[in-house]
């Protein structure tokens, strides 16, 4: 909730950010399992490195580089998919590649995130949790247990200012199951 919240940034001084977006970002294909050395399978499996090979050039320089997780995010390969046609998980240590490149703000909020069902959604946000503690500088949005806390908006600093960012998704196919509210 932004309401109250006012610009922290006093009159006459500017302040430049440069903030890159980048859209939904899933790194693997629907029905694959995550593997923590690319995406793929078998002997196809292409390494992260070569995944984002052109894209970390473009993130060079910039104060913040958003990208939306568009993906239950794991570490396991036992979480019982979604009945639905297309279900999307990735291994944290492909999201934990992004960060190496510059992704550091990400949204969680969309019609993947409940993919592997609560169980699904709240390992992202372990992983997710985990990603933030272990590498400062990391913030998401967007996901929560519960009502507030998925609609809260992080606040960090960038260039000793304080930034509010918040995510809100739409889950398809009206599933009530999947969507905010009281108890969930």
């Amino acid at each position: 909730n932004f309401a109250g919240m006012t610009s922290l940034i006093p009159t006459g001084q500017t302040v430049e950010l440069v903030i890159t977006f980048g859209g939904d970002i899933s790194l693997n294909r629907s029905g694959q399992k995550p593997h923590p050395d690319g995406t793929g399978t078998g002997d196809r499996r292409t390494p992260w490195l070569k995944v984002t090979e052109h894209i970390a050039p473009l993130l060079r320089g910039a104060d913040l580089n958003f990208g939306n997780i568009e993906t239950v995010v794991t570490d396991r390969n036992d979480l019982a998919g979604a009945i639905k046609k297309y279900t999307f998980q990735s291994h944290f240590a492909g999201v934990k590649h992004l960060s190496d490149i510059g992704l550091n703000l990400f949204s969680l909020a969309n019609n993947h995130a409940f993919d592997f069902g609560e169980a699904g959604a709240r390992e992202t946000l372990r992983m997710m949790g985990r990603l933030a503690t272990e590498r400062p500088g990391i913030h998401f949005a967007g996901l929560g247990v519960g009502e507030a806390q998925a609609a809260k908006p992080v606040l960090f600093q960038v260039k000793n200012k304080t930034i509010a960012f918040a995510a809100v998704g739409i889950i398809t196919n009206m599933d009530l199951k999947q969507r905010v509210g009281p108890g969930k």
